[in-house]
């Protein structure tokens, strides 16, 4: 046991002081707050982004940075994990230098601040208009039991037309 406890906190030494940007589950607070964001985003509920403009999914982790923004903040500003003031840096430089990485002509901090995904263009994830009643794309159930019935009701009628002629 005595071998295992060195080793185990050479791993964790080694895991925290990787310079690769990992989960940082304090980054969505301190983007809220740094850049005054009031809106609320829809994958949150609330006014912090989701680990998902940057990362590829929830967990986070080392190599998970596989959005343009996240790769942006890494490459152009030097972004590493567990760096509150260096985010606040890259986010300010970002602003400064109008990055732009869906190239929709939104800047990534604008798109942050209306609580949309810096990722995606202006728009994309806004549904399309519809007027009027708004059909769906599966059958009205009731409509379907009924036609249903009625064609059964006719064959049943039929059937018995059928089996009275044939007795007369």
């Amino acid at each position: 046991m005595g071998r295992r406890l060195p080793a185990t906190m050479l791993a964790l030494a080694v895991l925290f002081a990787s310079g690769s940007a990992r989960g940082s589950p304090f980054y969505p607070q301190t983007i809220a707050d740094h850049l005054g964001i009031t809106c609320r985003f829809s994958a949150t509920g609330n006014n912090q982004p989701p680990c998902t403009i940057c990362h590829r999914d929830l967990n986070g982790g080392a190599g998970t940075v596989i959005r343009k923004f996240g790769q942006n903040l890494e490459g152009l500003f030097g972004l590493t994990s567990q760096n509150g003031p260096l985010l606040i840096s890259v986010l300010d430089q970002a602003k400064a230098m109008n990055l732009d990485s869906d190239g929709d002509g939104d800047t990534d901090i604008d798109a942050l601040l209306a609580c949309r995904d810096p990722n995606q263009p202006a728009g994309a994830n806004i549904p399309p208009l519809q007027y009027g009643c708004v059909m769906s794309n599966r059958p009205n159930r009731s409509a379907t039991a009924a036609a249903g019935l009625i064609g059964a009701l006719g064959i049943l009628i039929a059937l018995r037309r059928r089996r009275r002629g044939a007795r007369r």
